[in-house]
């Protein structure tokens, strides 16, 4: 017989799920001490949204005494096909932008889907761009014919105090 815990979790979500409420990944455990990302943005067919992270870790005012930091982020495609989001430079995405073809991303940061989180302990000079991107990566994969609406949220913590809801 399962848990009231479990009954009230499935219910909530459930509810959730009906009203169309964004329900984020709670795997892995994200640490929010500061947020530099809340957006929602809807991606064309093959298309991607990029958001420049300096300026938003700059606004956040967090100090670590090695550079590093735990960049989380966790999505939600509201409507449409599954998307793949991570880290990348200016430069891999200049060279998407002229091919209309693969690019490189920070591995430990790539999540495809229609739902996904994830958080790692990253130098601060490697998270130059955060990407959505509505053309998965796999070989020889057409985009989908749908736009894709997304929800993201990226979060910086120091790794030593990152607070975790």
């Amino acid at each position: 017989m399962p848990s009231r815990r479990a009954v009230l979790t499935a219910c909530s979500a459930s509810l959730c799920f009906i009203a169309g409420c964004p329900v984020w990944d709670s795997s892995p455990d994200i640490p929010r001490e500061t947020r530099i990302l809340d957006a929602q943005t809807t991606i064309e067919p093959g298309a991607y949204e990029a958001w420049y992270l300096p300026e938003r870790i700059d606004g956040a005012s967090l100090t670590t005494e090695d550079g590093y930091y735990q960049f989380s982020y966790e999505f939600v495609v509201e409507e449409g096909p599954g998307v793949m989001v991570a880290t990348t430079t200016s430069d891999e995405l200049e060279r998407r932008r002229k091919t209309d073809g693969p690019y490189r991303v920070w591995v430990e940061t790539q999540t495809e889907g229609k739902r996904g989180a994830t958080s790692e302990q990253m130098p601060i000079d490697l998270l130059e761009l955060l990407v959505v991107d509505n053309w998965l990566l796999d070989a020889g994969k057409q985009p989908d014919p749908d736009s894709a609406t997304v929800r993201i949220q990226a979060y910086l913590s120091s790794p030593d105090r990152g607070s975790r809801n």
